[in-house]
């Protein structure tokens, strides 16, 4: 007898009605469910979450911006706070963005877009989501 390959695994299986099933790529793994990951309400030097704020040229805060692998409000915000900006905001898991004043064409949108990612330093808390920068004030 033959060992059968996965794709005669999966043929046989569609040939009886079981359908295709396509395992997950890691990327889609990653993903979560908008609104499902909670925002940390203030951070450690007191800034407070303000608002989620549609972003998808990355210009509502221009004035620095950083990616870490350790991104946390609380990372961001102290650092927004190190270089003399009152705004600090999150994106992507691992985005910080700084300014004094919120430019670009964004707007503010509904909160659960901005509990899409989890912190790149903290997976218990949101970090933004597509094109949606979670916006702290000091």
């Amino acid at each position: 007898m033959f060992p059968l390959s996965a794709l005669a695994v999966l043929v046989a299986g569609a040939q009886l009605g079981q359908g295709l099933v396509v395992p997950a790529q890691p990327q889609d793994l990653e993903k979560r469910i908008a609104g499902t990951i909670p925002i940390q309400a203030t951070t450690t030097n007191l800034w407070k979450y303000d608002h989620c704020q549609w972003d998808p040229t990355l210009l509502t805060l221009t004035g620095y911006t950083f990616n870490s692998n350790s991104m946390t409000p609380d990372l961001c915000a102290s650092t927004c706070a190190s270089k003399g900006f009152k705004y600090a905001g999150l994106r992507d898991k691992t985005y910080c963005g700084c300014s004094n004043i919120l430019g670009g064409t964004g707007y503010p949108i509904e909160k659960v877009h901005c509990q899409y990612w989890p912190c790149a330093g903290n997976t218990a808390i949101a970090c933004g989501g597509d094109y949606a920068l979670g916006i702290y004030v000091v």
